[in-house]
């Protein structure tokens, strides 16, 4: 199902980022950026079963994605730790759409070590002409069971402890995934 030609592949992206400090505790991060791509964006190692047929990937020849991000620390001198919170928007006119959303809290607990706990959010949606199988031809020839372009969720739990030395640190963490083919 691979291409018998040369393909190409055209891929532009522009990011626009603003830091602010507001005051001694809190700062914040804005960014935009835009990507293009064009040209060959089909998997040529996906397969397709279609109407009783197996075929190659077939995706559109163009995709445009926007993504707004914005990050704040803030950080609370009686509790000696800050608050790092992240949310980033994905959309992109395959109709793909996500939001991912990180919450974690660095505690300093003296004699270099720190602890922090953080829970992440995840949700995307599936692209317009993906699938899982598909019973009939569809008239624009587009076609992917990429599970990459399908409804997602998940959620992850960590717990990380780390301690400070001179001019190295030792870091010590676990995680708990949780995904899913919707929001978790």
């Amino acid at each position: 199902t691979r291409p018998t030609t040369t393909q190409d592949k055209e891929s532009y992206s522009f990011l626009f980022s603003l830091s602010q400090i507001l005051n001694k505790n809190p700062s914040a991060k804005f960014s935009f950026s835009v990507a293009r791509k064009k040209g060959y964006l089909s998997d040529p190692y996906k397969l397709v079963f279609v109407d009783n047929n197996l075929i190659g990937d077939s995706r559109p020849d163009q995709k445009t994605a926007k993504t707004f991000a914005v990050q704040y620390r803030f950080f609370a001198d009686e509790l000696n730790g800050a608050l790092h919170a992240d949310y980033r928007y994905y959309d992109d006119n395959w109709d793909i759409s996500s939001n991912t959303l990180k919450l974690a809290w660095y505690q300093n607990l003296g004699m270099g070590f720190q602890l922090v706990p953080s829970i992440r959010w995840y949700s995307q949606d599936e692209a317009w002409f993906y699938q899982t199988f598909y019973t009939d031809t569809r008239e624009d020839g587009f076609y992917s069971t990429d599970y990459r372009l399908s409804e997602y969720g998940a959620t992850t739990y960590g717990l990380k402890l780390s301690k400070r030395f001179d001019n190295w640190s030792l870091s010590l963490s676990a995680e708990k995934y949780e995904s899913g083919g919707s929001d978790v």
